[in-house]
């Protein structure tokens, strides 16, 4: 930079090209997924975001939100039960309500703070995990087993899991439970999963701003 000239924007000859913002962002992105990609070959472990904290030995709790409606509210009852014995986890039970209005105000509260998940039940585990999908940023996951639990952490980073009374035993929802927690996203989901790759993680790490443009485009309709 040659003091006192002020740079232009022009794509002229000896224009200063100064980077947009959409630049940069797409820049990052790519660097982003490359050196995900490159450290999943390298076989660096992953840290979780709060991997720093737990080395200082001040690990924050897990926040967990949890509503129902009738239909789910023993599956609740008992999953709340079982998640207040498990170390680093904080539970706070909505009790119950409409499933809609259950589903609600869990997803608002994940909504408002993305360091927080949220539980859902009621007779299948699917009336609750429709209503929270309509809020934006809140990935609700219905499952009935552990698969598709570590599935929807690994590959969807789902911060809702939704489950039924109806459909779903006790001991079951606690596999089930314990399964979501433990998974973290973008991370391979049990040693049966062969097909994960260096690809497929990058695939993962770089596609919320396509799904985030298609959820704003379906908003304006």
């Amino acid at each position: 930079l040659v003091p006192g000239h002020r740079p232009t924007y022009g794509a002229g000859q000896g224009d200063l090209r100064l980077p947009t913002m959409a630049g940069l962002y797409k820049s990052l992105a790519a660097a982003l997924v490359v050196s995900r990609a490159a450290a999943f070959r390298a076989g660096v472990p992953r840290l979780h975001p709060r991997a720093g904290l737990r080395m200082m030995g001040t690990a924050l709790p897990t926040k967990i939100v949890i509503g129902a409606d009738g239909f789910g509210e023993e599956l609740k009852d008992a999953v709340v039960d079982h998640l207040k014995t498990k170390a680093g986890i904080e539970v706070e039970d909505m009790g119950t309500d409409k499933y809609y209005v259950a589903a609600a105000d869990v997803a608002k509260r994940v909504q408002d703070d993305k360091s927080t998940k949220g539980m859902l039940f009621c007779g299948t585990g699917m009336g609750v995990g429709i209503v929270a999908n309509k809020f934006t940023g809140v990935y609700a996951a219905t499952c009935e087993n552990e698969a598709a639990a570590r599935h929807s952490r690994s590959i969807n980073n789902s911060n809702i899991l939704a489950m039924g009374g109806l459909v779903t035993t006790v001991d079951d929802a606690i596999k089930i439970a314990d399964a979501w927690l433990d998974q973290e996203f973008c991370a391979k989901p049990g040693a049966e999963a062969d097909w994960w790759s260096p690809e497929v993680e990058a695939f993962l790490s770089s596609k919320f701003p396509e799904i985030d443009s298609i959820e704003q485009d379906s908003r304006g309709r």
